[in-house]
């Protein structure tokens, strides 16, 4: 068989020349060629014998027959006499004789005409002859021949194309590659063409059966089953591999790997039942198209394919197959386990979808789909939540479902689940998009039969023929119906709410029955209980000595000498988290107007008198039950809080401070917890390209610059501890004795931990076990961190030290602020003791306290170089070693001490305008600076900062800001804030201050359930943001109202009954 190639290639040529020549000729010819004699062949019996050549050629080696041999030769003579009268023919013949001469010459061959030319010679001739240029000239130069005989008016795309075929055959013939090539194919499939008997068959029918295809499909697969197809592969791959390893540039053994796989893939799909189903299913289509004669044939076939619709076949095809055959159980089972119980729904589920059932379709159209704006970072396909969870199953017993039948008739409900998809890191690269070490996930929103959990979804996923395409799978989370009965901490928590709500009905209902003259001595019962409600308060210096108690209110900031002679709101010492309050309420005294009558209608003596009388008649009718019961009052509390009334000489602007520096914490925190929250699992923005992008803008640098915020509480929170202690400890240095110290620093300390913790407690208790239980939707995960985190670290906020130990597992992670400054207030009984010895030497280390603290801020930031923006990728370095510990934030409480020395030592007076104009000036530019100075490291194309830029911004700035602020309130407390203060001390941001040490604690609860159960993304704009915030901040403050009216002021009552 070796000799085949080049005899198919040589009568290849032959054949197409023939056909290029006319099938017609001229008389002449004609009569010349009937004169040849009785033997001779007409020129149709020659072209039907070229056409016989040609489709001998198209189906193998040629078998060249008697009669077509000389009709061939009975051609060329009849055609001699013409050619040689033709012009063409003569410049082909001169061609001829070109090439020939060429050959001579090269092969250096002396021919002498009177001499016969030697055989040697012509051997030496014809192997330097040239065929290839000799035919491709000659074809070219008889162009208009071939014109003429092919009846068109340029040839050149064909003498072209026929030019080429006679190179690239003459290339594949002396090409050892394709010789080698030719010689696999016929080793290889020469033993499957034995095999196949079609040899057998040609010698017996001859070629003639090839044209009927109905056997062709037959044939090949006859001769491909009994051939071995992965040696051909190989040793084919071996004799092309150094052609292919220099076409792509480095080794191609994986173009071998790839076709082995290819075959191993082939024979698994052959003995697949599916498989098999769908080719029987093809096989049947065919039939039906070729009128349902059972004949397969290539017409029909490619009529079938050109034709098809292939969405329907897809579609067919599924509805032919049950889904267990589709998606057979294979997985690594070790790996990727998958319940029993699930896998028979999720398999039914997909069954009833393709057999169109309602309840199956509405549980696919709640499956997440690809959205529109993709490109704004829109990659999450939450699908419907609720539209999922409604959905039941109603399988049947009986009827088939996909061509299988249920085993058992069942109806399950349903359950939504998040397939997470991690984007790779070039893919964000690309983009061009700097996600602050955010990773992007897509997710993508499933309904599943509630049978299945994660790990289940999980498996089905990996099943084998999913196993190229889920590959980047992450993780798949459902959501879960939570049993609260069954969670001891959440059964504890609502039995300790249920027994604040029973104190706080039965406190009300006592007061209500009370004041309505229900119990004995009703008119004086009803005088005092009025004149606790109406809270108007005065203080007698000497009604208690020497404890901290007898503080004035902090929320007022006034001094013991102010309230001797003026009227204060006898609110309770509302602790908000950045002050110091008062150390117990007005202890026994409780002055204020009667009903109807108004404290400016009295002598100073008459009101002293009249509350004495009241505070002995409530005393001898109240016992310990009786004060317990009323401190959960509702009508006594509410007025407490909501009351804008305040003392005379009060510094009245910190209560505007307090509610401006709390919002802006909410702002910040309305990008923080309110939008990305959930960042770490998946965003829940629809445009968090936009999200990104935004901190780039010049406005968003308030944004960014809310963390001073948290500074202006540390240095209000300094400021009134010195303003209203040193009072108190010059009072106890003049009449010092030990158990009057002793009761002094125990009522310190008892009374800050009482103050803060009972409020504290409660909400870490409903956000540690009941926060769960409250919300569900697309976006709510299956477990908070930090409400998880509680359940192991509850303990460090109790004790306040959560900004040191357990860092990494934070319970309510924004109350470091809390530990941060529990720990000043701790460290300030020592400055004070410092300050009442000697006051030089009490500010003398007072300023070595904030030159330290200044050094360090500045040492951390430079080592660990962070920022807001570098929490998520610095493994919370900034954030444990920088931003939340003492060391770096103490500098503000320092800048608050100074203050309350200076207000402790200068008495309240206006200065010099020239000194207002200068404060206020410089003030105000520091501070605009300090907040806008980072757009020049956060702006687009912007200059990043180096580490000692933000070491000295995070040393410097915080104590400067504070230092700006202490001016506002400095300037407002001394008659020099003009509009400023009329704003600031506004009396309707007073019961707002004294909520904001609740709302601090549970704004970001409520922007976390917000954000966790929305049930659709959220787009990112300026219009919506300012929405959002608003919203959260009026919901904060309304949830403040009742959290502290339930766990603040009551605690602040029962105080007062225990030092009592």
């Amino acid at each position: 068989m070796g000799g085949y190639p080049f005899r198919f290639a040589a009568l290849t040529i032959v054949a197409t020349v023939l056909l290029a020549l006319p099938r017609t000729l001229d008389s002449a010819a004609t009569n010349q060629t009937q004169a040849v004699g009785n033997n001779s062949t007409s020129n149709e019996d020659i072209l039907r014998y070229v056409d016989e050549l040609i489709k001998n050629l198209s189906a193998g080696p040629p078998f060249m027959n008697q009669n077509l041999t000389k009709a061939v030769e009975m051609y060329a003579l009849s055609s001699i006499p013409v050619l040689l009268r033709n012009p063409i023919f003569q410049d082909v013949v001169q061609v001829l004789v070109d090439e020939g001469g060429k050959a001579v010459k090269n092969a250096n061959v002396s021919i002498e005409m009177s001499k016969p030319i030697l055989n040697t010679d012509i051997q030496q001739i014809m192997s330097r002859f040239n065929f290839v240029d000799a035919l491709t000239r000659s074809i070219s130069v008889a162009k208009p021949l071939i014109e003429q005989l092919r009846n068109e008016s340029d040839s050149s795309l064909f003498i072209m194309a026929l030019n080429a075929a006679i190179k690239a055959t003459a290339n594949g013939i002396s090409n050892p590659t394709l010789q080698t090539l030719w010689n696999v194919l016929t080793d290889e499939l020469g033993p499957g063409f034995q095999k196949s008997g079609l040899q057998e068959k040609i010698v017996r029918e001859g070629l003639g059966f090839l044209n009927n295809s109905n056997d062709t499909v037959v044939i090949i697969r006859s001769v491909l089953k009994n051939s071995n197809i992965p040696r051909l592969t190989l040793r084919l791959y071996n004799a092309t591999k150094p052609i292919l390893d220099s076409l792509y540039g480095g080794d191609t053994e994986f173009v071998y790997a790839g076709l082995v796989a290819v075959f191993n893939t082939a024979n698994e799909v052959q003995n697949n039942p599916a498989y098999q189903l769908i080719f029987k299913f093809l096989q049947d289509q065919l039939v039906q198209r070729n009128n349902g004669t059972g004949e397969l044939n290539s017409n029909t076939l490619f009529t079938y394919l050109r034709n098809m619709n292939v969405q329907t076949v897809i579609g067919t095809v599924l509805d032919f197959l049950s889904v267990r055959l589709i998606l057979p159980y294979n997985s690594t089972v070790e790996a990727d386990p998958i319940s029993e119980s699930c896998y028979a729904d999720i398999t039914d589920f997909l069954d009833a979808a393709k057999s169109r059932k309602a309840w199956a379709l509405k549980m696919l159209d709640s499956y997440g789909k690809i959205p529109a704006g993709l490109e704004k970072g829109n990659i999450n396909f939450i699908g419907s939540y609720d539209e999922c969870v409604e959905t039941k199953s109603d399988v049947e017993a009986n009827p088939l479902l996909g061509k299988a039948r249920p085993k058992y008739p069942r109806s399950v409900g349903s359950k939504y689940c998040r397939v997470r998809i991690p984007v790779p890191q070039n893919i964000i690269d690309s983009l061009g998009l700097d996600t602050k070490g955010i990773p992007l996930k897509v997710t993508w929103g499933v309904c599943v039969p509630d049978t299945c959990y994660g790990r289940d979804i999980y498996g089905m996923l990996k099943l084998d023929v999913f196993r190229n395409y889920t590959s980047l799978v992450e993780s798949v989370d459902c959501s879960e119906d939570l049993d609260v009965t069954q969670d001891l901490g959440a059964v504890i928590a609502i039995i300790i709410l249920a027994i604040f709500l029973f104190l706080m009905l039965v406190g009300t209902l006592y007061v209500s029955m009370e004041t309505r003259g229900v119990f004995d001595d009703n008119e004086k019962s009803a005088k005092a209980d009025s004149a606790y409600s109406n809270i108007a308060f005065t203080k007698d210096e000497n009604a208690v000595k020497y404890g901290p108690i007898d503080i004035v209110k902090a929320e007022n900031g006034q001094s013991v000498k102010e309230v001797n002679t003026a009227n204060t709101a006898g609110l309770p010492a509302n602790y908000v988290p950045h002050s110091e309050s008062s150390q117990r309420e007005f202890d026994k005294a409780i002055e204020e107007k009667s009903n109807g009558v108004s404290t400016e209608d009295r002598t100073k003596a008459d009101l002293q008198k009249s509350s004495d009388n009241t505070v002995k008649q409530r005393k001898k009718k109240e016992g310990v039950l009786v004060g317990i019961a009323k401190a959960f009052s509702v009508q006594i509390n509410a007025p407490k809080i909501l009351t804008g009334t305040t003392g005379l000489n009060s510094i009245n602007c910190i209560h505007g401070i307090r509610f401006f520096s709390l919002t802006w914490v909410m702002l910040g925190h309305t990008f923080n917890y309110g939008l990305i929250s959930s960042a770490k699992e998946s965003w829940s923005t629809a445009n968090f390209v936009e999200a990104l992008n935004i901190i780039q803008r010049f406005t968003f640098q308030a944004v960014v610059a809310g963390g001073f915020s948290v500074d202006t509480f540390y240095m209000i929170s300094g400021m009134l501890l010195t303003y209203i202690q040193l009072k108190q400890m010059t009072k106890l240095k003049a009449n010092f004795s030990g158990p009057k110290l002793g009761n002094y620093i125990m009522r310190y300390f008892f009374h800050r931990f009482w103050r803060l913790t009972p409020m504290y407690g409660m909400i870490l208790l409903i956000y540690a076990t009941l926060l769960k239980y409250i919300g569900h939707g697309p976006l709510w995960p299956n477990v908070v961190e930090t409400s998880e985190n509680c359940r192991e670290s509850w303990w460090t906020n109790i004790l306040y030290i959560n900004n040191l130990v357990k860092v990494d597992k934070q319970c309510m992670a924004w109350t470091w602020f809390l530990a941060n400054d529990m720990q000043f207030y701790v460290v300030s009984l020592i400055l004070l003791f410092f300050l009442t010895l000697s006051l030089p030497i009490g500010i003398m280390v007072s300023t070595l306290l904030l030159m330290v603290g200044i050094a360090t801020a500045i040492w951390k930031e430079y080592v660990y170089n962070g920022n807001f923006f570098t929490m998520a990728s610095d493994g919370g370095d900034y954030w444990n070693n920088v931003y939340i510990t003492p060391w770096c934030r103490v500098g503000a409480y320092c800048v608050g001490l100074f203050l309350g020395i200076i207000f402790y030592k200068r008495p309240r007076k206006a200065f010099s305008k020239t000194i207002g104009f200068i404060g206020w000036t410089t003030a105000t530019a520091v501070a605009l600076t300090l907040v806008y100075s980072t757009y020049s490291n956060n702006k687009k194309d912007g200059v990043t900062w180096t580490n000692l830029q933000n070491a000295f911004y995070e040393g410097v700035g915080r104590p400067v800001w504070s230092l700006c602020v202490a001016w506002v309130i400095f300037a407002c407390h001394n008659d020099m804030g003009g509009h400023v203060n009329s704003i600031l001390s506004w009396k309707g941001l007073v019961p707002l201050s004294r909520l904001s040490y609740a709302a601090y604690l549970v704004h970001p609860m409520m922007m976390i359930l917000h954000v966790y159960s929305k049930h659709a993304l959220f787009y990112l704009s300026d219009y919506d943001i300012i929405y959002l915030f608003l919203g959260h901040a009026t919901m904060s403050f309304m949830c403040a109202f009742v959290v502290s009216i339930a766990f603040e002021a009551p605690f602040m009552a029962l105080e007062k009954l225990i030092l009592r």
